[in-house]
């Protein structure tokens, strides 16, 4: 519960300079669609904005951002499951990002108008990042929880936040598992495991350098701010498969705050989509040298750590994993299972070998300049 002073409550004026990545705010900022249409950002007004001066405000425990980009069908599953939570609908808000759709994702949200309280917001920005941003800016929650729009989440979910947020001292962020769930039959050989991930066995702590992923994850909203955010030059762009904004925002937490207190709950649980299109092995490939590319760029930001002895030993980790793989074939019936249970690692230190090859490139090219 906040008091007004002045004009507005003094805790809810948030330092737009905090923020790295800062999106500019101009009434007349726009971007090109597709098709050639124009967006224009829709500022979405906060509660200090609209009450009236001596007004006592209520805030949300909780502010639910889902950032979404043509996907207006995905959404509206989301949505429905955030409509049907058991939680009180003054503990939570939810707040929809368009990251500039021409589908009829606005026309979605519309629609949800009685069951849930949406607040829409439009960013012009390109990019998960910008978007994420733009959601934490307009937050008015102690927690901001991410979730992407196409999970299917668990009836409990927002209550599970509130009760950890209010049982737990001095926590800075929670998350908890996911788990896939399909619109097609998947192949004969994909198994559940595959797609699963942050499943642990019960409620836990994570240890320094463990990380949550923004598909199903809460942080209190100062911490957000005191870290500026999420970098924009990391994350999705739509036509590019990019990955690390989430993983270098909670190495960014445990860099500045080594006493991170960090929250698993197996009961904080979400459904991933896994689209068609991302179950082929191809597909499935691609995204880990993607995630592998990232992780040496994470790597090399935080740490300096691109020496040709890692890459070496990024090498070595190649080699040890196709010679375990290949005498272990045999006892596979089926070729898939085989290239998910001992191939798997293989386009991740794929991608880490690239990325420090890369980085290393660009190191060279900037000596020369140097030296000239």
């Amino acid at each position: 519960m906040h008091r007004t002073q002045g004009n507005c409550p003094v805790d809810r004026q948030i330092d737009r300079c905090a923020y790295r990545h800062t999106i500019p705010r101009p009434s007349q900022c726009s971007a090109k669609g597709q098709g050639g249409r124009q967006y224009a950002v829709q500022t979405v007004a906060t509660a200090a904005q609209t009450r009236c001066e001596g007004e006592i405000i209520m805030s949300p425990i909780v502010s639910v951002v889902v950032c979404t980009r043509n996907r207006a069908e995905c959404l509206r599953r989301c949505l429905d499951h955030l409509a049907d939570q058991t939680a009180g609908s003054r503990e939570f808000e939810v707040i929809v990002v368009d990251n500039v759709s021409t589908d009829a994702t606005k026309n979605v949200c519309d629609s949800f108008a009685t069951r849930l309280g949406i607040r829409y917001v439009l960013e012009c920005e390109l990019g998960i990042g910008h978007a994420r941003n733009a959601g934490l800016r307009a937050a008015q929650g102690r927690f901001v929880a991410y979730v992407d729009d196409d999970v299917n989440i668990e009836q409990n979910w927002a209550t599970e936040i509130i009760r950890i947020a209010s049982e737990i001292q001095n926590l800075d962020g929670m998350g908890g598992p996911q788990r896939p769930y399909f619109t097609s039959r998947p192949p004969s050989w994909f198994k559940e495991k595959y797609a699963c991930k942050m499943v642990k066995e019960g409620p836990c702590f994570l240890e320094p350098g463990q990380v949550f992923t923004t598909t199903n994850a809460a942080v209190r909203r100062d911490v957000l701010v005191s870290l500026g955010g999420f970098d924009t030059n990391l994350g999705p762009v739509t036509g590019r498969t990019r990955f690390g904004e989430d993983t270098d925002l909670f190495l960014r937490l445990w860099q500045t705050n080594p006493g991170a207190r960090l929250y698993y709950s197996p009961r904080l649980a979400v459904r991933h989509l896994m689209h068609p299109d991302r179950l082929p092995v191809s597909a499935i490939f691609k995204r880990l040298f993607a995630i592998g590319i990232a992780d040496s760029v994470l790597a090399c930001a935080r740490r300096g750590d691109h020496t040709p002895s890692r890459a070496f030993g990024v090498c070595m980790d190649i080699s040890k994993t196709l010679l375990k793989a290949l005498s272990r074939l045999p006892e596979y019936e089926k070729s898939g299972h085989w290239v998910m249970e001992e191939l798997l690692s293989l386009p991740v230190l794929l991608g880490r070998l690239c990325g420090l090859l890369r980085i290393g490139v660009e190191d060279y090219r900037d000596y020369i300049r140097s030296t000239r």
